[in-house]
């Protein structure tokens, strides 16, 4: 690799038990399939563009079609597999943490594990959740 230190602050991350609980709950309503991804395999693509770090975030659409509890727990898996990534590839990858929106509650409790836990770099943020858009009261404890 060169001298250059390109980071890269939106590479998709598709962990594997995410990339298997999609298609039942609701799938990519995009019709894309999720890519294969592995952290050897974002690196080698890292290292042929000269890339030294890149902020891994969960790909569309995020956990969208989790509900209620089992959707808080899908963004908690999501981020500790990808602070797991973190770890052992420090100087490699970041982590925007997956927030599991409109569940505001459930939102802040992801926002202070994954910054004081995980010491996550931010939190990836959708345009909109449902049709409630970012700038809604509801969302103004966020």
């Amino acid at each position: 690799m060169t001298a250059r230190n390109r980071i890269d602050v939106h590479q998709h991350v598709v962990p594997p038990f995410w990339a298997d609980a999609l298609p039942a709950h609701g799938g990519d309503l995009s019709g894309w399939g999720s890519p294969a991804w592995s952290p050897e395999s974002a690196i080698a693509f890292m290292d042929s563009l000269e890339i030294q770090t890149s902020v891994l975030s969960l790909t569309a659409p995020s956990v969208q079609g989790w509900n209620g509890q089992a959707k808080r727990d899908m963004a908690r898996q999501a981020n500790e597999y990808v602070a797991g990534l973190v770890a052992k590839w420090p100087t490699r990858f970041g982590n925007f943490a997956t927030l599991p929106l409109p569940d505001v509650d459930g939102t802040l409790a992801e926002i202070d594990h994954a910054f004081d836990t995980l010491k996550a770099e931010g939190v990836v943020l959708l345009s909109n959740y449902g049709g409630t858009y970012l700038g809604d009261a509801a969302f103004e404890p966020v």
